[in-house]
């Protein structure tokens, strides 16, 4: 004990110092191969995918052509405001890393037909829409008929094929069947009818060969 009237000093244990939280900009995977987008902005979901094709692209030897499959990327254009020609852009960045890009966009009539005046997201989307397709080599449309409900008739598949597809963009499959054959072919297109059954599968079928 020391003098009286005197309390020793305590001299404070140093505190462990905080170590530094991982950047949200770069993508990590916790699980080989599994990358998650933790931003909705554009240079995170490029940089996210970009991890992710380079990882795939290691883990074969030799390497194998890849498929990129993206959903509804148009969704930027209306949550984020990103510019159709940006989107578009990352498209085409994506195509050094991708062989092959299959892209499903919304064809709406509420998007795609313009109001007076014209909206912004109309107006973006139907760029967006209208750039993938020319850079596309082969474009499939799914729609429902235009003279209205059938029993046994549920839509229409319409494929073009555009030929040249942006360079290396496209899906290098086989022809389909029904540009080689069927009703409404047409040079580089093709149409198929498709049915959807009640337990949610689909039959797909040419004109006049339903059953």
């Amino acid at each position: 004990r020391g003098p009286a009237g005197r309390i020793p000093a305590r001299v404070p244990s140093p505190s462990p110092s905080p170590s530094p939280s991982p950047s949200t900009s770069e993508p990590r995977a916790s699980t080989p191969g599994l990358y998650t987008l933790r931003s909705a902005s554009l240079p995170a979901l490029e940089t996210a995918l970009q991890a992710a094709l380079t990882h795939v692209s290691t883990i074969t030897t030799p390497p194998r052509k890849t498929l990129l499959v993206l959903d509804a990327p148009d969704a930027l254009l209306a949550t984020t405001g990103t510019p159709p020609s940006a989107l578009t852009s990352m498209l085409l960045a994506l195509h050094t890393h991708a062989a092959h890009i299959l892209v499903h966009v919304s064809a709406d009539t509420a998007l795609l037909a313009p109001s007076s005046p014209p909206q912004p997201l109309e107006t973006a989307a139907r760029n967006f829409l209208v750039a993938t397709a020319h850079m596309s080599r082969r474009v499939l449309g799914c729609r429902v008929l235009d003279t209205g409900v059938a029993r046994d008739v549920s839509g229409v598949l319409r494929v073009t094929d555009n030929g040249y597809g942006g360079g290396r963009g496209g899906l290098e499959v086989r022809e389909v069947e029904a540009e080689a054959g069927g009703e409404g072919r047409e040079g580089g297109k093709g149409e198929l009818l498709y049915f959807v059954k009640g337990d949610g599968s689909v039959k797909v079928f040419e004109r006049g060969a339903g059953d």
